[in-house]
């Protein structure tokens, strides 16, 4: 997902809202567990994709 996109969607998810820099924390803190990969795109900027610990975490929310 890109990096612009997924700050919209959570911003928009949850209440209070989140500022931009809240859910960039966030994402560098999931990035740095392993639970996602962060790659540069030339047109799209930073594309976020889960890895598998982050699907077992989310599988686990459930």
């Amino acid at each position: 997902m890109e990096q612009d996109i997924l700050v919209d969607a959570v911003t928009i998810r949850f209440t209070p809202r989140p500022t931009r820099a809240d859910v960039e924390e966030a994402v560098k803190d999931l990035e740095a567990s392993g639970h996602v990969q962060g790659t540069t795109v030339e047109l799209q900027g930073i594309v976020y994709t889960l890895t598998a610990k982050g699907t077992a975490a989310a599988q686990s929310l459930r």
